[in-house]
């Protein structure tokens, strides 16, 4: 039998039982607590493409405690950007309201997502860090 902590920011629970020895590696390497928070729908554009609604961006905190990549094993967040869209033929009225969109995301971002990530934390450190060996820690931007 194998435990771990479930941290009580994550929004799923990965518990397995019946795993196959030689599955347990690969099943515990893909364990990923995450929570989400929602982005905003916007009109955006790729190229000369027509518009359609994207959500921008979306935000997760997520934390993979036993993987074997080059990534921190404790809580990061993540903003998914859209790839290659512009917001094009924005009309005064348009640059307001995108204007407006971005800075609630934005608050989001610094009234939400960011104290979500210091108590995913710092629970993290204290009940959560793997004890087999130690995790790695950021060393840049975005880590």
């Amino acid at each position: 039998m194998v435990t771990g902590c479930l941290p009580r920011w994550a929004e799923n629970d990965p518990s397995e039982s019946g795993v196959p020895p030689e599955q347990l590696g690969t099943r515990v390497a893909d364990i990923c607590h995450r929570a989400s928070f929602d982005g905003r729908c916007m009109a955006v554009a790729q190229d000369s493409g027509p518009v359609r609604k994207a959500v921008v961006p979306a935000v997760s905190i997520d934390c993979n405690p036993h993987d074997d990549g080059p990534g921190p094993r404790i809580p990061v967040a993540n903003a998914q950007i859209v790839d290659d869209f512009w917001f094009r033929g924005l009309h005064p009225d348009a640059v307001v309201e995108a204007a407006s969109t971005l800075r609630t995301q934005a608050d989001r971002l610094e009234d939400a997502v960011l104290p979500a990530l210091i108590d995913a934390r710092e629970d993290w450190a204290v009940d959560g860090m793997p004890r087999n060996r130690m995790a790695r820690q950021p060393t840049g931007v975005g880590e």
